[in-house]
C-alpha cells in the first residue's frame, strides 16, 4: 500500500493491528516491495489483453502482475512484443471466460502461454523494436496497436 520511505498516520497503522489481531492475520504489512516492475499486467481482461510500461515503477495492487525480461532483454521490446495480436492471441487462448467479455488469466496460465523465443531475434531487429517501443513510451502512448501490423509485417 505504501513505499518503505512514505509516513503513515499512527492512527491507520493502530487501525489496521486492530484489525490484524481481530481477524488473526499478524503477517500484515503496510508495504508492497513486489508489484512495482515495468510491466504490467492485469489478470483480468477484457477484449484484447494489455500490458502496461510502468515508467515510474509505480506499486501497483496485486490484481496485476508485474514482469522484467530474463537474460538483459531490453524491457521496451518485451513492452512491445507482449501487446503484439500474435501474444495476445495466445493469452487469450488460455484464459477462462468469466462472462459478459470478460475472461481471467492465472499465473500459472500466463506462464505457460506457447510464444516465440525473443532471443532468437536478431540485435539489428532488437534495436530497431527497442526505438519504436521508446517513440511509443516517450509518447506516454500504451496505444502499440498503430505499428501492430508494420511490425508483424516486418519480422
Amino acid at each position: 500500500m505504501f513505499s518503505p520511505e512514505e509516513e503513515v498516520c499512527p492512527s491507520f497503522k493502530s487501525w489496521l493491528s486492530e484489525r490484524a489481531v481481530m481477524y488473526e492475520k499478524p503477517g500484515i504489512k503496510l508495504t508492497n516491495k513486489s508489484v512495482n516492475n515495468e510491466i504490467l499486467f492485469n489478470y483480468y481482461v477484457r477484449n484484447k489483453p494489455k500490458h502496461i510500461w510502468n515508467k515510474d515503477r509505480i506499486r501497483v495492487s496485486d490484481n496485476f502482475y508485474s514482469s522484467t525480461p530474463k537474460y538483459g532483454f531490453p524491457p521496451q521490446v518485451a513492452w512491445l512484443l507482449l501487446n503484439s495480436d500474435l501474444y495476445s492471441n495466445c493469452l487469450l487462448k488460455n484464459s477462462r471466460n468469466q462472462g459478459s467479455g470478460l475472461v481471467k488469466l492465472q499465473l500459472f496460465e500466463y506462464k505457460n502461454t506457447l510464444v516465440p523465443n525473443w532471443n532468437n531475434l536478431s540485435c539489428s531487429i532488437i534495436e530497431e523494436l527497442k526505438n519504436v517501443a521508446n517513440t511509443l513510451i516517450e509518447a506516454n502512448s500504451n496505444d502499440v496497436f498503430e505499428v501492430q501490423m508494420n511490425i508483424q509485417g516486418k519480422y
